[in-house]
């Protein structure tokens, strides 16, 4: 049940705790005011340097995701490529929240987030669509912080494959990738696949500290 919105009285700055009528933001006795005084009225001048706060940590958090983004994201110029070879998205019509681009030999390549989380997702070793040549290891990890982000705050992920060898394999070939640009090489997608419950509970123990 709502609560009422009003203050509980006159010159009071505390909320009205009475349930609010069915259909209606005011209980019975604040309904029957001529002028009753909102709580959030009431309090304006104290949640002002709140607001102003959260303005400041949501622009703030806004420009780092936008960071992550990478070169031309709210610019689509001097960019080594006009659209998306994997989507065929335009560079200039793609969200800046799902646009992502990288760095290679001087030149700036970019592409739709999901299409190019797809990609490395189905190779063990993902390369530049574009040249075939080796995304980097910082590449790799800002992508996977953009999917951390997206995950955490429940924003759209790219689907996996319904067939579940399939989606087992493309999230194996994620932690490869993972665990590589960490040192930790020579690891290939058949062995996570292999290993059990009680093995995997064995390997991250051993891992702890």
């Amino acid at each position: 049940m709502n609560r009422c919105v009003a203050v509980k009285r006159k010159g009071s700055i505390d909320p009205c705790s009475t349930t609010a009528l069915r259909g209606h933001t005011l209980c019975g006795r604040h309904a029957r005011m001529r002028t009753p005084v909102l709580w959030v009225d009431a309090n304006k001048s104290q949640s002002l340097p709140i607001v102003k706060i959260q303005a400041c940590i949501r622009g703030w958090l806004t420009r780092l995701r936008l960071s992550w983004a990478g070169f031309g994201v709210l610019r689509r110029r001097d960019l080594a490529n006009d659209e998306d070879i994997i989507s065929c998205a335009e560079k200039d019509r793609v969200d800046p929240m799902d646009y992502f681009s990288f760095e290679e030999n001087g030149k700036f390549w970019w592409f739709e987030f999901s299409s190019l989380w797809t990609w490395c997702m189905r190779n063990r070793e993902p390369t530049n669509p574009y040249t075939k040549v080796p995304l980097t290891s910082d590449t790799r990890k800002r992508l996977r912080t953009i999917w951390g982000y997206k995950r955490r705050h429940h924003e759209s992920t790219p689907t996996e494959p319904v067939d579940l060898e399939e989606r087992l394999l493309y999230r194996a070939n994620i932690l490869v990738q993972h665990f590589e640009d960490y040192g930790f090489v020579g690891i290939q997608p058949g062995f996570l696949l292999r290993c059990s419950r009680p093995d995997f509970t064995t390997v991250f123990a051993m891992s702890r500290p």
